[in-house]
């Protein structure tokens, strides 16, 4: 599939898995109609929204609207945030998700789907609270947690309109339409010719602070892989529908990733940042 072909499905498809109920019908079509008007980023940005935190390889790019959030209700006119994903060098709106601040003690919130919500931990203002969410209850049980609902309105989720990741959208970033089945190994080592090494060096070091010697061995070891990558994109049908070889090779190319890594770095610091190799 051509980038502009691919480019096209992505904003005219929307997931319907998750639309059983007549509140989650009327949730999700009152969002798609509050966002249509920020198709152009341009339009965002006059309605107070601004980009924060990095493009992350199964969200985009978030961008929040403070005054929205700050009133700390879950409407669906009026998203809180706005996700984009950079496709042949524009944005293109892939959904919207919403949050609210709850106390750690506190069930999270059951509308419009009970268990569709995930947590970050800190302030909303704080980059690190988008870059590193943490799934369900885990993480710190004092003080209050964001609750985060995304919600796939304009592409596609495999997993459900209102999973927290879609693995789909490095596929896109590159022009390619995703295969059938997708896995986040494989999506993610994709990534790495798409701003993923830049992404990936800072996620490590957020984890664990590394030496300059040993940040450079790990900014190596990415950019060795990365070019793997665009080595296997190049023997690629442009208009192909990735193989299961092709895939089977992005998952190989992010194991051996991570075994390089870890040959590299002392083991305390490995100890820290393996759960990133996931």
């Amino acid at each position: 599939m051509s980038p502009v072909a691919a480019k096209a499905q992505l904003v005219a498809v929307h997931d319907e898995a998750d639309s059983s109920t007549p509140v989650v019908r009327e949730f999700l079509e009152q969002a798609r109609l509050a966002a249509e008007g920020y198709r152009d980023p341009d339009a965002a940005t006059l309605a107070g929204y601004r980009l924060l935190g990095p493009d992350f390889p199964g969200m985009g790019h978030h961008w929040i609207n403070n005054r929205y959030l700050r009133e700390g209700t879950v409407d669906p006119g009026k998203p809180p945030v706005l996700t984009y994903l950079q496709v042949e060098g524009k944005l293109v709106l892939t959904g919207v998700a919403f949050a609210v601040a709850v106390q750690s003690k506190d069930d999270l919130p059951a509308f419009p789907s009970p268990g569709a919500w995930h947590t970050h931990h800190g302030t909303v203002d704080e980059e690190t609270l988008i870059f590193n969410p943490a799934s369900g209850r885990h993480g710190n049980t004092n003080g209050w947690k964001l609750a985060m609902l995304h919600a796939w309105i304009f592409v596609e989720n495999p997993a459900g309109v209102f999973a927290q990741n879609n693995w789909t959208l490095p596929f896109y970033r590159t022009g390619m339409a995703p295969p059938k089945h997708v896995t986040p190994q494989q999506a993610k080592a994709l990534h790495l010719v798409s701003g993923g090494e830049a992404y990936y060096l800072r996620l490590i070091e957020t984890a664990r602070p590394l030496q300059d010697s040993h940040r450079a061995s790990v900014a190596r070891v990415l950019r060795k892989h990365a070019q793997e990558v665009r080595d296997l994109l190049g023997r690629q049908e442009p208009r192909a529908v990735p193989t299961e070889s092709f895939t089977a090779q992005l998952e190989s190319i992010w194991l051996e990733l991570w075994r390089d890594i870890k040959a590299v770095i002392p083991e305390d610091d490995w100890s820290e940042i393996k759960m990133l190799s996931g």
